[in-house]
């Protein structure tokens, strides 16, 4: 897009005795910015300091702006596409623009400006690009650089523009002196601008935060890869839009199109996802590749896994777990790593070839890569195998042996699913043991109602009836409003034998759900228990009037 041609007014070279650098007005930029919702923040200076649309301008000019656009001095239109770096401190930003190839720039100087200099400022007033005679009044140190006064007039609007040397070298950007009844401006010295870059870390700098423009990757491979690692997938436009960067920068690196194949997977762009794959084993075939071939094959049978695991339907051809265990087992063929086995295993899990995936685990708890959760893996395995207890006890042990002591919240939770498998194996009170230990672990204050329900059900299947009475309105005090635990409470203390409090729980509770058939039928049995037949009955027919065939037993039972 074209603008009108935004002519020059140099006539101060003549009148001063010097003359004003040539062409240095092409480098001038007219830029205007734009708020989340498209509306018009504000228009500015700034200038380019490379051939290939790398510019300076304000921060201020860019604080809050969601896109920007900059008209050159041919009168053409730019889209701002990256910010390269910002400071609030010294109102200074790096940006780049689209659509340049050779641009006319202003050299920075390398050396500082110092008193009494003469100079130019180059800016836009009232759509003309204007070089100003100005000089340096005053020259104060700032971090190791240098802060100017110079005598140009205090004007806001002229923030931002370059002031450059006679011979056309950029050593100050204008500022706006906010100094009490200030007349004359300042400039902050231009050197300050080599510090302006993106680093994996500036995904938390609150000056760049502000900025809502896409931000350039950083130029150090490692450094890129974890700046893309902390931004926010969910923000996908942005996302994508960095992977590209990425495969842009370091075309040769197979890491970029593998992480783009599972963005492209995760949004159900199989075939995209498919061609990245492929782009990536052809890179990591070449020599000194950064991203071998093993690991290519690696990465893409999790993601065909888990497209398996997370979004089933629709099916895509080549998308299955038989197609993930293929790609695995091509991997450990290439490099056998402990993890690519393990990987196997849980395909095969998921299979359920149960025998061969407790013989892959088996392999890798032989190795270094050995865990408290392939052990886990290998427990289940056996489990559904229906091997003997004897085996599975010695897997569960070995698995807690796994986790460090003292243990931690880490360890808890195979503890807690050692405790699912205790109990399978109807050996409660080690069940109880280790849920007495969980609690130990994370702390009682922080259990809930459910943890105390869970284990007074194990106490009650051991036979613990008190502890199970305790854990039990433990539960009821954390949630009082739940019934569920209020007839659970009555049930076991019928199981207790305690029939008359068993009877006085339930109708209780029976005030609260009247119609509920459990209730009824713990006040029967318990009733039964004690000789009062005829109560006992019409509770029980009337938990059967409810839907609970179960209770023909005891009608049979007490109408003898």
């Amino acid at each position: 897009m074209k603008y009108i041609l935004l002519p020059l007014l140099f006539v101060f070279g003549l009148l001063y005795g010097w003359a004003q650098p040539k062409n240095a007005s092409k480098a001038l930029l007219h830029v205007t910015t734009y708020d989340p919702q498209g509306q018009k923040l504000q228009t500015g200076t700034a200038f380019l300091i490379s051939e290939d649309g790398v510019a300076l301008g304000s921060y201020s000019l860019f604080q809050n702006a969601a896109r920007a656009e900059a008209v050159d001095a041919k009168g053409t239109l730019h889209a701002v596409s990256q910010i390269l770096g910002g400071s609030s401190m010294v109102d200074m930003v790096k940006f780049r623009i689209e659509g340049v190839k050779k641009a006319d720039f202003l050299p920075l100087t390398t050396a500082p400006a110092t008193e009494q200099q003469s100079a130019f400022l180059l800016s836009f007033k009232e759509g003309k690009a204007t070089a100003t005679p100005t000089a340096v009044a005053k020259v104060a140190p700032f971090q190791r650089l240098k802060y100017y006064d110079i005598t140009t007039a205090n004007d806001i609007t002229l923030t931002g523009s370059p002031i450059i040397t006679t011979d056309g070298r950029v050593f100050g950007v204008y500022q706006h002196n906010v100094a009490k009844d200030a007349t004359t401006a300042c400039a902050m010295d231009v050197r300050f601008a080599d510090s302006l870059a993106i680093s994996a870390t500036s995904t938390f700098n609150h000056d760049l935060q502000k900025i809502y423009i896409r931000k350039a990757l950083p130029t150090d491979v490692t450094q890129a890869r974890a700046f893309i690692y902390l931004q926010n997938p969910a923000d996908s436009a942005n996302y994508v839009s960095l992977l590209n960067d990425f495969i842009s920068s370091f075309p040769d690196n197979a890491e970029g199109f593998v992480d783009r194949a599972n963005f492209f997977a995760g949004h159900g762009l199989y075939d995209k996802a498919d061609a990245d794959f492929n782009t990536a084993l052809k890179l990591s075939t070449k020599s000194k590749a950064p991203y071998t071939e093993d690991e290519v094959r690696f990465a893409r049978s999790k993601t065909i896994y888990n497209k398996e695991l997370y979004a089933p339907t629709p099916a895509v051809e080549g998308w299955n777990i038989g197609q993930a265990l293929t790609e695995v087992r091509k991997a450990y063929t290439i490099r056998p790593l402990p993890i690519y086995k393990n990987q196997e295993g849980i395909y095969l899990f998921a299979q359920k070839e149960y025998k061969a995936a407790y013989e892959t685990f088996k392999a890798v708890n032989q190795t270094n890569f050995s865990s408290p959760e392939t052990y886990f893996m290998a427990a289940q395995c056996l489990e559904r195998l229906g091997t003997d207890s004897a085996l599975l006890s010695v897997t569960l042990d070995s698995m807690m042996a796994k986790c460090a002591r003292p243990y931690n919240a880490n360890a808890a939770a195979y503890l807690l699913a050692r405790t699912g498998f205790y109990n399978r194996m109807k050996r409660y009170r080690d069940a109880i043991k280790d849920l007495n230990e969980y609690e130990k672990i994370i702390g009682t204050e922080r259990l809930g109602s459910q943890f105390f329900y869970t284990r007074s059900q194990v106490e009650l299947s051991a036979r613990q009836y008190q502890l199970a009475v305790n854990d039990i309105q433990r539960a009821i005090q954390l949630a009082p409003g739940n019934t569920f635990f209020l007839i659970e409470e009555a049930l076991i203390y019928l199981r207790a034998g305690e029939y008359e409090i068993a009877s006085e729980k339930a109708q209780a509770t029976l005030q609260l759900i009247p119609e509920n058939p459990d209730c009824h039928k713990i006040i029967g049995i318990a009733q039964g228990e004690l000789g009062q037949k005829a109560d006992a009955l019409t509770h029980l027919n009337k938990a059967k009037a409810l839907g609970d065939d179960t209770v023909d037993t005891f009608i049979e039972k007490y109408s003898k």
